[in-house]
């Protein structure tokens, strides 16, 4: 996710600039398609992108992002049209998480270290303060030594547009948590300060209004069987509306701190009581069965009455988003998960913006990133399945586009391959959609019995998009056809389809990847004795299923960061507050023993034909290390000279670190090629 390059890929913007114009060509058309040879160096792919985050200051002065240099990542801060030298910040104990602008020239940044505690893996975070316009630097409550407080201090709910410099925190004083909401002023020199809302009974979360109004809270009760929502009035008072959420589905609503079912709470500034959700469709009007599926429209809902009424929606795409203006007092776009939609974009001048760019733009997908708060610059990306992402400014008075930086600039040039969509039929008669990615000058047509890697995604209640991976462009320029599918259980295709994967890892979940495999041999691209299965996280888990559940399938796996022992991630979960609320998709510790132990892979060995990578990183702090440690030691055990394992030094859930992510990408790949033996060159019937 980082970059080993600072300032050479960033353009001059007075030089770089052109008018913008219906006539112009798309800089990212992609060229004449070629049929892969020769695959390219892998850290072309792995190579942590030139930015990440890149956001504007409100008043369109600086750019800010996290860039990479010498395996750490740093925070970067420039002037968008100024002389001065750019800003950097890293810290060798640290690493960036996030940062957020809370004036014109003041940001603040999470950084996060993996410790353990009496055993448990935890994370420490600390907020750092930096104001660019002395380029001073300081930790900011690195004095409080309150229990509560001393682990999670980065729990930031948003900045107050009307007071720059300052912006609220949850924080609990005490342990267990008591959660309550504080006013902070970054450049006070005694912190913490002013509490603005009082802690309430399971309440662990909240959510306040662009001015600092604290108007929802979230939560789960003592026994974790059933969510919490508490939502404000305009005049101070609250109400409990958490029977709306079981009324309608266990997990409907998740505040943006939450990342369960992908629904989402926002709250008008100044609008009285109301404030706009999009929950989940009644499960009653579809029987609450998987197919044809109702989706999640918005509503405007009234806290004082309790009245709502349907103002969007669609019946072609699920709502992932509800973005509304920097004022916070009209809805600015929605955003659905269908890409082939895109947004809905209600702002005048961002819709003109975005009607410029994708005129400019015709053969890529082009996303507004941010805006200043004066309308006049906005921040934009450009990006295809087989073309990385780049990001560019827009004047929009001048109608003038400024190039900023490529994300992966070395691999312009490089041919790419298409992603096609695709479905097919599981064994129950469930649709299943996917993408396959074919090397560069492949189409389903002229594709035949090419090596395959079938690659599942994590989550498991997250999905896939038609967007560039680097994973798997990596994949397919070493010459492998790739199937990914949104199996059951994946968010985005309603709430039915998301619900059908609980309780499902190694059963109906994995069945769909198993059917998804024989469909690629049916359809008779995949070479049968050519397929490997790849995945990380919930998909390394799903890798190491597929070949312990199937063994005559799959020629090979490759688990990073991967589940192997159900019952232990449940019981580490359960460690923690609110494990067992979250972990209720996979099972219960005891209820469900029987099901736990029958689909964990550590408890599978003994099927196993097919070889074994395994990659983990040293301080995953979202699955545990000791899954794919202990995995090893049993392989090796009863299946030995048949596995190999190697630990990421340093290394995090999400391959950030560079070194890592480079092992990974070329260990990875010399174990696909010495277990799949692709062509070196493919040619097109």
């Amino acid at each position: 996710m980082r970059i080993f390059a600072l300032c050479l890929l960033f353009l001059p913007l007075s030089l770089a600039s052109f008018q913008a114009s219906a006539d112009e060509e798309s800089l990212l058309t992609p060229k004449a398609a070629m049929v892969a040879s020769n695959p390219v160096d892998v850290e072309f792919f792995a190579a942590q992108p030139a930015i990440v985050q890149p956001t504007i200051s409100p008043s369109g002065k600086y750019l800010a992002g996290l860039v990479h240099a010498s395996g750490k990542p740093l925070l970067w801060v420039s002037e968008l049209f100024g002389t001065s030298d750019p800003f950097l910040l890293s810290d060798g104990q640290w690493k960036i998480h996030w940062f957020q602008w809370i004036s014109d020239s003041e940001l603040i940044v999470s950084v996060h270290v993996p410790r353990y505690t009496y055993g448990t893996p935890i994370v420490v975070s600390r907020l750092v303060h930096v104001d660019i316009s002395t380029r001073k630097v300081k930790v900011l409550f690195n004095k409080d030594k309150n229990p509560g407080f001393e682990q999670v201090q980065d729990r930031v709910i948003g900045g107050l547009i009307n007071e720059p410099g300052n912006f609220l925190i949850q924080a609990s004083k005490t342990f267990p948590p008591r959660v309550d909401v504080y006013k902070v002023n970054a450049k006070s020199r005694k912190l913490p300060i002013r509490r603005v809302e009082g802690n309430q009974r399971n309440i662990y979360e909240w959510g306040a209004d662009v001015l600092g109004n604290v108007r929802a809270g979230w939560g789960f009760t003592g026994d974790q069987k059933a969510p919490v929502l508490k939502l404000k009035d305009s005049g101070g008072k609250w109400y409990d509306y958490s029977h709306m959420l079981s009324d309608r589905d266990a997990e409907v609503l998740a505040l943006p701190t939450f990342d369960m079912d992908v629904v989402y709470l926002q709250m008008f500034a100044d609008q009285g009581s109301d404030l706009l959700f999009a929950p989940a469709a009644n499960l009653e009007a579809d029987g609450g069965e998987v197919g044809p599926q109702i989706y999640r429209s918005v509503y405007r809902f009234n806290v004082r009455t309790g009245e709502e009424k349907k103002i969007y929606g669609r019946s072609d795409s699920e709502v992932a988003n509800i973005v509304l203006d920097p004022l916070g007092k009209t809805i600015a776009a929605i955003v659905h998960h269908n890409e082939e939609v895109g947004s809905e974009i209600f702002a005048p001048h961002c819709k003109k913006a975005q009607t410029t760019i994708d005129k400019l733009f015709p053969n890529t997908q082009n996303y507004i990133v941010d805006i200043s708060r004066d309308r006049k610059i906005a921040l934009f990306m450009v990006e295809a399945p087989d073309a990385p992402p780049a990001f560019y400014l827009y004047r929009i008075a001048d109608r003038k586009i400024d190039p900023l930086r490529r994300a992966y600039p070395a691999l312009e040039g490089v041919p790419l391959g298409k992603v096609f969509d695709v479905s097919y039929t599981a064994r129950d008669g469930l649709e299943i959609p996917a993408y396959l990615t074919l090397p560069a000058g492949l189409t389903p047509e002229d594709t035949h019995n090419i090596p395959f890697v079938v690659l599942p995604h994590g989550g498991p209640n997250a999905r896939d998009f038609k967007r560039f991976d680097w994973l798997t462009q990596l994949i397919v320029n070493q010459g492998y056809g790739v199937l990914q599918m949104n199996f059951r259980g994946s968010t985005g295709y309603g709430v039915a389809y998301r619900k059908a994967g609980d309780k499902e890892w190694g059963q109906a979940m994995q069945d769909d990847i198993t059917d998804g495999t024989h469909w690629l041999v049916e359809q008779g691209m995949a070479d049968a004795g050519k397929i490997c299965i790849v995945g990380g996280s919930y998909g390394g888990y799903a890798a190491l299923m597929g070949v312990m559940k199937e063994p005559n399938l799959y020629r090979c796996a490759v688990s990073f960061n991967g589940v192997s022992d159900l019952s232990r991630l449940v019981s580490l979960a359960n460690r923690y507050i609110g494990g067992r609320f979250f972990s209720r998709h996979i099972g219960r510790l005891w209820k469900d023993r029987k099901m736990l132990a029958n689909n964990s892979p550590i408890n599978l060995v003994a099927n196993l034909k097919a070889p074994v990578l395994l990659v983990h990183g040293e301080k995953d702090r979202v699955v545990d290390i000791r899954q794919s440690k202990k995995m090893a030691k049993v392989l090796n055990r009863q299946k030995p000279g048949l596995s190999e394992f190697v630990e990421l030094p340093d290394g995090d859930h999400y391959l950030s670190g560079y070194e890592n992510r480079i092992t990974f990408a070329k260990t990875m790949t010399e174990f696909l090629q010495s277990h799949l033996n692709p062509q070196t060159t493919l040619s097109v019937r």
